[in-house]
């Protein structure tokens, strides 16, 4: 019994060769053949994995803009990165393009990082207008707004800890019997929220849907209710979008979008498959190719507004920092550093060193940093 590697070979006799496995060289695009006994393995060149080199490493040929990092799929690549919303217009609208091979994929995930009380971290607009998918902060919860039985809109609450300023995960998951389930962040059993979902098949639905908008929602009027079709996306003027495959995206300037959110986000799965933060032009610009996954989102406006990064997001912004005050770790932490004197978020507040400085034998006056 001899012993190669972790194969045990018993009854083979001293001095038996294995067969020369490599004789028809069965690796490709440039890969070196060793022989294993009466097998083969390969050692592929930069750019090629597989069995016998024959896939492609697609974030070798196809770069990644620099503000994030690539990830090869077996018929393409994702882009990954981080991205700052500045709560104000920072709203991106992508369009989905779906194969049957995500049929069966059920969730909706999103990594995110705020302190803020509210804003819509994503929401999905069905064909019919007047059915959504919703995911919102709402003082430490997450508003989810679902579809159901009858063609009424039901809104549901996950609890969690905004305030501490970390990164959270939600995961809201479909299934094919109308249960739809949430999972916070490490939570492996999850909260039933619903059995009564109209969304069987997620992929089919975020297929079929008009729109995907994150960061905000489409405005709707405070007087009319869900199920009222406020959230029609209809527009005589709307500026017609048409992609490679035959479907139409309206995609106007004039749409209002509201609830917009403040802060992070980091990758945001849908069924699944990546919703980049780069359109694809800024993709194709960096690889140098149009080739792309089949299953995809495709960014079609708002890119300008998010900033990209590979290291974090931007939590103080400069310029809301007032008095004098400057954000000393923008990346790490949401306050302004104050100068003496001031205090607050953004350093908008004087410090009234009088309520600690109490005057024996006349009136404090306050000033900046001292008191007389």
């Amino acid at each position: 019994m001899f012993l190669i590697g972790e194969v045990t070979l018993i009854e083979v006799e001293k001095g038996e060769k294995s067969d020369d496995s490599c004789r028809v060289d069965p690796c490709q695009n440039g890969g070196t053949c060793s022989i294993t006994w009466n097998d083969y393995e390969c050692s592929c060149s930069e750019g090629w994995k597989g069995r016998n080199c024959t896939e492609k490493e697609f974030c070798f040929w196809l770069p990644c803009p620099e503000q994030s990092i690539c990830q090869s799929l077996a018929d393409g690549h994702e882009c990954v990165s981080d991205a700052t919303f500045n709560g104000v217009d920072s709203t991106l609208l992508a369009k989905p393009i779906l194969t049957q091979n995500v049929e069966n994929a059920t969730d909706i995930k999103v990594k995110f990082r705020s302190r803020s009380s509210g804003g819509t971290l994503l929401q999905l607009v069905g064909m019919d207008n007047d059915q959504f998918i919703r995911l919102m902060l709402l003082d430490n919860q997450i508003k989810i707004d679902l579809p159901e039985t009858g063609g009424i809109m039901k809104e549901y609450f996950a609890d969690f800890d905004n305030t501490d300023g970390s990164w959270h995960t939600i995961r809201v998951r479909f299934e094919n019997n109308g249960k739809v389930f949430s999972f916070v962040d490490d939570n492996l059993e999850g909260e039933l929220l619903t059995f009564d979902s109209v969304v069987y098949n997620l992929s089919e639905f975020v297929e079929k849907s008009s729109k995907v908008i994150v960061g905000s929602s489409l405005a709707s009027s405070a007087s009319q209710s869900a199920n009222q079709n406020f959230y029609s996306v209809d527009s005589p003027t709307a500026e017609q979008t048409t992609f490679a495959t035959s479907d139409v995206i309206d995609v106007y300037q004039t749409a209002n979008y509201e609830s917009q959110y403040r802060g992070c986000m980091q990758e945001l799965r849908i069924a699944g498959v990546l919703v980049p933060f780069f359109t694809p032009a800024q993709l194709q610009s960096a690889s140098g190719s149009s080739e792309t996954a089949s299953n995809r989102f495709d960014v079609q406006t708002g890119n300008e507004l998010v900033e990209t990064s590979v290291s974090g997001c931007v939590l103080c912004y400069e310029h809301e920092c007032q008095n004098g005050a400057q954000c000393a770790e923008p990346q790490e932490k949401y306050e302004c550093a104050c100068l003496p004197g001031y205090e607050g978020e953004t350093c908008t507040i004087n410090i009234d060193e009088c309520l600690f400085n109490k005057c024996a034998n006349g009136i404090c006056q306050d000033g900046i940093a001292n008191y007389t």
